[in-house]
């Protein structure tokens, strides 16, 4: 199976929250997605299990691409590069966040989210610059620590995928965060901008509440530089609504597979309304690399017959079936897969 050759539509499913830090001392210090060497509006990264040269897909770059250095190296490679403000000690341009249901330097903690990430903005009047990026990865990244890729992490299968934002969008975003009931571990917000940050500073201080619907939400906002349409679906965990068969596959009205860990508990097709869910069969090509599930934590789905592609941080049983999902819906051009 050939996951993807070009740029593509992304729909992107997680169970989501954020953290960031950035770089004192370092002015250069920036709030940009940065992959193969060049800030870009979004990016796509796969490493494959084994391997510590991730793969990368991004607006600028259609087909997958190695990327320009190994995860353990300290430099050059684009999570460092689009992290550096985040593994130095947070300037004062800079606020952020960061979540992860398996924190850094944290155990004995239990939540029932599946969500990680870290979200970065800028302090200035005068520059509009932010990110979110969203991934499979336990226990990263700390902050203020420099550059660490756990090892634990090579020898498994992790995604992940940045986007470049309006800070004018994050308070949508922070509306579809409560709804992951997200394990935030770290959060710098600068004073001078807290009072244009209200819906985030209310999540971060856990005085936001779901009002209506109970069960689930959707935020639709833009990607900053073209603008590109970007849906974020958001569920409960403790909704009955099945994600996969009972809203994602009745709403694209499309049969969807989904590349994910399973039990068993689930039969490999369940039928929704209009669409179908289906166990991709591995193994697939991720580039010239192909890849089976075992050891793989990334988990996505794509569409029949339809240029989409999806990013999830849940498994594929009956524990995990109902757990919210984010979507992001991000242009393409074309796509292949079996």
């Amino acid at each position: 199976m050939t996951l993807i050759k070009s740029q593509h539509l992304i729909l992107f499913f997680v169970s989501l929250f954020i953290l960031v830090k950035e770089t004192a001392g370092k002015t250069n210090a920036t709030a940009e997605c940065k992959a193969l060497g060049d800030a870009v509006d979004w990016f796509l990264f796969y490493k494959l299990p084994k391997k510590t040269i991730a793969q990368i897909i991004s607006a600028t770059s259609a087909t997958w691409t190695a990327d320009k250095a190994a995860l353990t190296s300290k430099e050059n490679n684009s999570l460092v590069e689009t992290l550096a403000g985040w593994v130095e000690p947070m300037p004062e341009s800079l606020s952020g966040f960061g979540y992860n249901n398996n924190p850094p330097s944290m155990t004995g903690v239990s939540t029932s989210s599946t969500s990680k990430g870290i979200l970065m903005f800028t302090n200035s009047e005068t520059v509009d610059e932010a990110f979110l990026l969203v991934y499979t990865m336990d226990g990263f990244l700390e902050n203020g620590v420099g550059w660490v890729w756990p090892q634990v992490l090579t020898s498994q299968g992790h995604m992940g995928l940045c986007m470049q934002i309006s800070e004018s969008d994050i308070s949508s975003i922070a509306t579809s965060l409560l709804y992951q009931q997200p394990l935030i571990y770290f959060y710098f917000i600068n004073e001078t901008v807290q009072d244009q940050q209200q819906e985030l500073m209310q999540l971060l201080e856990g005085n936001q509440k779901v009002l209506t619907p109970m069960y689930w939400d959707l935020q639709s906002i833009t990607t900053h530089k073209t603008s590109v349409p970007v849906n974020i679906y958001a569920k409960l965990f403790g909704s009955r609504l099945e994600m996969y068969s009972k809203l994602l596959a009745t709403r694209l009205q499309a049969n969807i597979r989904v590349w994910a860990k399973t039990d068993g508990s689930l039969t490999t097709t369940c039928g929704g309304r209009v669409g179908f869910v289906k166990v991709v069969q591995g193994p697939i090509t991720v580039g010239t690399q192909q890849a089976t599930r075992a050891n793989d934590q990334s988990q996505w789905v794509v569409v029949e017959n339809h240029p989409t592609f999806c990013f999830t941080t849940n498994k594929y049983t009956v524990r995990f079936k109902n757990i919210l999902i984010y979507y992001y819906e991000i242009n393409s051009r074309s796509e292949t897969y079996n």
